[in-house]
């Protein structure tokens, strides 16, 4: 937070720019991740529904590595009171797709 404190306007939007960049990042590679277990589940097992395995892996995933995270309430309190309102926004729409 003191770090937070020496920041500019400009630079803590630029630091929520990051931020959104930085999961979007983990996010690809979850997904690749995802991908080749479940293509890895499926030749050791037989299964057939790859992309709902894929899909299931990838959901377990996104919640272990990111939503677990920012779903935390002391998470949210603390980013809440360094970014205002309209970065919040931003970076709830940047989570949406990947929470839900």
């Amino acid at each position: 937070m003191r770090e937070n404190g020496r920041l500019t306007a400009v630079q803590r939007d630029a630091a929520v720019d990051d931020v959104i960049a930085l999961v979007g990042a983990v996010d690809g590679m979850l997904q690749v991740q995802a991908k080749a277990d479940a293509a890895y589940f499926v030749a050791c097992t037989g299964a057939h529904q790859n992309n709902e395995i894929e899909a299931a892996f990838l959901a377990a995933y996104r919640w272990q590595y990111i939503g677990s995270g920012v779903q935390n309430e002391r998470f949210g309190q603390i980013l809440g009171g360094m970014i205002t309102a309209e970065q919040g926004e931003r970076i709830g729409a940047a989570l949406k797709p990947i929470l839900t």
